[in-house]
Formats: structure tokens, C-alpha cells, sequence
């Protein structure tokens, strides 16, 4: 298959989704399959399009045995990790499966994982101070790291993570049905040298161990942007 190399005559994002939902018409219509028939990268961004469009109507149900399941798993507990570090961090051991079972009997724990408004909930039934916040900015992030108190913030995982090719493609096709913030992590430090530039150092729970990463801060913002730029404060006793 021929691939085309000037990318500024290929169709937008917008009429490729509309083509996949079957809303071109006409000589736009014509036009999209002629050069779909030529154009490798439109032909990939068409097929992931379409696989997490079938995936999104296929799936599972919530019944209770499927979420128990899955709350059970290694999977989807970025929450509960990062909130069981901080307990430690605070002198308090709690045995990971006590904290499922109590995210769980209380409704904070899903198959799905966690909900961000849910984070904090944790810690708070042990007596912790936590604050929630939408629409932050990186001076908020950094006052509050200055005070030495955690921040845990809500990201797209994907946006921030992604290294692969066709890992990033289907990041921009899931931009297109909606953003989804997908993760928790902590936030270490941020260095800044003007509003969107610098680094930012954070603690990755996908595992019971913490993994640190440093980003470009533009790189972070971009991701942290599909949660309405959330944080959860979590207070040091003074």
C-alpha cells in the first residue's frame, strides 16, 4: 500500500471519526475512501479508531462477581497503593488486603478502580486531613509540597506514559470520545522555569512498589488537563 507523504492533504481527526460513524456524505465521503485507500497512517488511526469503539459497546457488566474479581487483582488499585505508602509514611502498616476490603465494604472500590473523588477516603478513616481540588495549578502543587504536605493528582496515564507509536495513536483516539483521566500518582517535586517549562518528578503506583519518573511539565500538564487538573491534598500533622 502506498503511503502518502505530504500529511497536510490528509482528512482532520474530526472527519476520520466521522467517517468511522458513518456520518460523511457525498463527494467527503468519496473523498475520505480514496485516500484512505493510499494513506497507511489514516488506515491505522481508522482500524485503532474502530477496535476501541467495539470495545466501549462490549463492555462488562457490573455485577457483584465481576467486581469483586476484579478489585481482587493487581489491577486498577493506583489509589489504594499510593494511599498505603502515605499510611506508612505516617507510621501506620495496614495490610493491603484490609484496605480493599474497607474501599470495598464502603463503596469507594469498584472494578474500575478507585473514583478521584474517592481519593483520600482511605485516609481519612484513619484520621488523616485530606483536601480535594479541582482546577489546580502547578504554583498550587508546588505551595503544598513546600508546606511538606503529599498531593496525589488524577492523570490520563496513556497521555503520560505512552512510548509507543500505535500506544499513541490510540491516545488520540480516545481524546476524541472524551478525556480519561485514569490514574493517581504522586507528585515528588516540580522544577520550573516559566510557566509551562521545567521537570516534574513523580511516584508511579501501577505495583505495590513505587516507580519515580521525571517529565517535561508540558508533557504532565497535558495529561493532568483530562481530570480538570484534580489533586488531593493529603496534610502532615505539624
Amino acid at each position: 500500500m502506498k503511503q502518502i507523504k505530504t500529511h497536510d492533504i490528509c482528512p482532520d481527526e474530526n472527519e476520520l471519526a466521522m467517517f468511522v460513524e458513518g456520518k460523511l456524505r457525498g463527494s467527503r465521503l468519496a473523498a475520505v475512501k480514496r485516500h484512505l485507500e493510499e494513506c497507511s497512517v489514516c488506515n491505522e488511526v481508522v482500524r485503532v479508531y474502530m477496535e476501541f469503539a467495539a470495545m466501549e459497546a462490549v463492555k462488562m457488566k457490573d455485577d457483584e462477581v465481576a467486581m469483586r474479581r476484579a478489585a481482587r487483582t493487581g489491577n486498577n488499585l493506583c489509589v489504594l497503593y499510593a494511599e498505603r505508602y502515605i499510611l506508612q509514611s505516617f507510621g501506620m502498616a495496614v495490610k493491603m488486603d484490609d484496605l480493599i476490603g474497607l474501599a470495598w465494604s464502603d463503596g469507594w472500590l469498584n472494578r474500575e478502580g478507585v473514583q478521584f473523588r474517592c481519593i483520600g477516603k482511605v485516609l481519612e478513616h484513619y484520621g488523616i486531613e485530606v483536601i480535594r481540588k479541582s482546577g489546580s495549578t502547578i504554583p498550587d502543587i508546588r505551595k503544598e509540597l513546600a508546606r511538606n504536605h503529599f498531593v496525589i493528582v488524577g492523570v490520563d496515564a496513556g497521555e503520560l506514559f505512552a512510548r509507543t507509536k500505535i500506544r499513541k495513536i490510540k491516545e488520540k483516539v480516545e481524546d476524541w470520545f472524551e478525556n480519561r483521566p485514569d490514574h493517581a500518582l504522586i507528585v515528588t517535586s516540580v522544577s520550573q522555569d516559566s510557566p509551562k517549562h521545567g521537570e516534574i518528578s513523580l511516584l508511579n503506583f501501577e505495583k505495590a512498589r513505587p516507580k519515580e519518573y521525571t517529565v517535561p511539565l508540558n508533557k504532565f500538564m497535558e495529561a493532568w488537563e483530562d481530570s480538570g487538573n484534580y489533586m488531593v491534598i493529603i496534610k502532615r500533622s505539624n
